[in-house]
């Protein structure tokens, strides 16, 4: 049977165009919604619920700080018909922004950015830090228990403290209130309606410290040599703060605290008297001794300006007597219009402490002392036994040089050999004193104040690490003066140098500290910091330059040495 094509045709053609029109229906009839309807996070029974913008197509939440943010797993419903990637319930970390993709059920997408902030946690209540200002000690907090660790013979039943506070927190008692102590005491803090206490507790040590407390007394820059009472507020005020020694000069300026004969002898002056600071009868040394030692306060006797002659523009009476005592250096100057070589160091002019007549003087001025006076001790600083690098070329030095070694001396005053000799010469200049004390006196102290070890033997050929090793040093006192715009470290750099080399002879060791030179003061805290490092290293003491400073340190001292320390025996 034969088909007709052109009535075929017609009919595959309306039939295809029904098939079409029947599936753009049937898609046009499917959902286009792709829209997230709610996007929650539940949390131990706790629900928070997004905030969906429609315009933006994002979602943000905030949960709270103890939720993790990393392991979320939110549930999403989305239109009737659509999904959603990720999918409800499905766990993501919410640190950053989260995509969810929406698709409808005609497949069309939207896609909405997911925010989660979390609260803050709530500040909890705390105490920060805990001070006792005028005692300048900081508390260690563990949890919530405060303690205070405080020098032998501390008073606590009335201490001001002082709090660090995080914002809204109100403590009883109140920083800045006054305390007592002396038993454990109860801090409550509060804050919108929290409340925590903390317990405080101080201590101080149970038993006396021993180590040497002293003060550098002297009639320069100070009046308190000039009378019986400017005598007796300073050994009151000595005593008052802490301290148990007083180094007092005793010589300076070719003169002395109290009547010598033999340096009335010395200068050809009429009477001992006339060779006084102040040119009178009244003996200061033997009045200072009387009212120290009624306080228990040792008295060592100070001889300041040892074998230098005069600072600049002095008299100079000893050389005027003596021209042959007198140091000579290489290099000449002009002085006055005269040429002259006199070893002259920081304006200082020496006398050669390496002629035995000037070795003889020194030695009896300072036994004159010992045998007369109930001193604990004498002392030489960084100008006994000392000489500057540049003297010794006067003819006397030069020919005891040459007898003894057979050679010329150098040109070089740093020549190595040549140091050392002389450095050599004033520690037998020492040890000379020091037997000698202690033959008049087996009691006395003998001390040294030298310039900082190695800057003393290379500028002052002070070799005292060789004193120690001698024993003819009862108390070393180096001058570690630093002040306080060179930072502690420059401090406690030298003393902890020191400690590590003379580790044998530390019993003898008690550093000289500067409070005071012209204008410059440090503060309180300076001070107080020196002292911890001090003890921390196991240095149980210091000599303070010097007594001018202390009204202007009378809060710092007495928290410092709160009671005095036992002298120490056997040194």
């Amino acid at each position: 049977m034969r088909h007709n094509s052109s009535i075929l045709i017609p009919v595959f053609v309306g039939l295809m165009s029904m098939f079409f029109w029947t599936c753009d229906t049937q898609k046009e009839m499917r959902s286009s919604e792709a829209n997230i309807l709610s996007f929650s996070i539940e949390q131990g029974g706790e629900e928070v619920t997004g905030l969906i913008n429609s315009s933006r197509n994002d979602i943000r939440l905030e949960i709270p700080h103890e939720w993790n943010i990393e392991a979320l797993a939110p549930t999403v419903e989305v239109s009737a018909y659509a999904n959603v990637s990720p999918a409800s319930g499905e766990e993501k970390n919410f640190t950053k922004e989260v995509y969810y993709t929406v698709t409808a059920e005609n497949g069309d997408e939207k896609q909405y950015t997911v925010y989660v902030t979390q609260q803050a946690a709530p500040q909890e209540i705390a105490l920060q830090g805990m001070v006792l200002p005028e005692l300048y000690q900081e508390g260690s907090i563990e949890g919530t228990e405060v303690s205070f660790s405080l020098p032998y013979g501390t008073a606590l039943d009335a201490v001001k403290i002082k709090l660090d506070l995080s914002n809204g927190v109100v403590a009883t008692p109140s920083s800045g209130s006054t305390v007592d102590l002396s038993a454990p005491l109860t801090l409550v803090l509060e804050k919108e309606g929290q409340v925590k206490e903390y317990t405080v507790k101080a201590t101080s040590a149970s038993t006396q410290e021993v180590g040497v407390r002293g003060v550098w007394l002297t009639n320069v820059a100070s009046d308190a040599l000039i009378s019986q009472s400017t005598i007796d507020n300073a050994v009151n005020r000595i005593a008052d703060y802490g301290f148990n020694t007083i180094f007092v000069v005793t010589y300076n300026k070719s003169n002395t605290l109290h009547p010598s004969t033999v340096m009335q002898e010395t200068v050809g002056y009429p009477t001992p008297a006339s060779v006084t600071f102040y040119r009178d009868d009244f003996d200061r040394l033997a009045y200072l001794i009387e009212k120290a030692h009624a306080r228990d306060l040792k008295v060592i006797a100070w001889f300041e300006y040892g074998f230098a002659s005069h600072y600049e523009g002095q008299p100079s009476p000893i050389l005027n007597k003596h021209p042959d005592w007198a140091s000579e250096q290489l290099n000449t100057y002009s002085l006055n219009g005269v040429t002259q070589n006199i070893t002259r160091k920081n304006n200082f002019y020496w006398l050669n402490g390496f002629h035995p007549e000037v070795q003889q003087f020194m030695h009896d001025l300072i036994l004159e002392v010992v045998n007369n006076y109930e001193v604990d001790g004498i002392q030489g600083d960084d100008r006994l036994p000392a000489m500057p690098i540049n003297g010794g070329y006067d003819a006397f030095t030069k020919r005891l040089y040459k007898e003894e070694t057979g050679k010329e001396v150098p040109t070089s005053d740093a020549e190595t050999h040549w140091k050392q000799w002389r450095a050599d010469k004033l520690s037998d200049f020492g040890e000379w004193v020091y037997k000698d004390v202690k033959e008049a006196d087996p009691n006395c102290l003998v001390t040294w104040s030298p310039s900082p070890r190695g800057w003393s033997l290379d500028n002052y050929l002070q070799d005292w690490e060789e004193w120690l090793r001698r024993g003819i040093v009862d108390v070393v006192s180096p001058q570690l003066y630093r002040k306080e715009e060179q930072g502690l470290g420059a401090y406690t750099s030298l003393l902890k140098g020191d400690l590590d080399v003379l580790a044998p002879y530390s019993k003898h060791y008690y550093p000289g500290i500067l409070t005071r030179v012209g204008d410059y003061i440090p503060s309180d805290e300076y001070l107080v910091n020196l002292v911890r490092y001090n003890r921390k290293q196991g240095v149980q003491g210091e000599v303070w330059f010097f007594y001018e400073a202390l009204w202007s340190k009378r809060k710092v001292f007495p928290a410092i040495y709160p009671a005095p320390a036992k002298f120490p025996e056997n040194l």
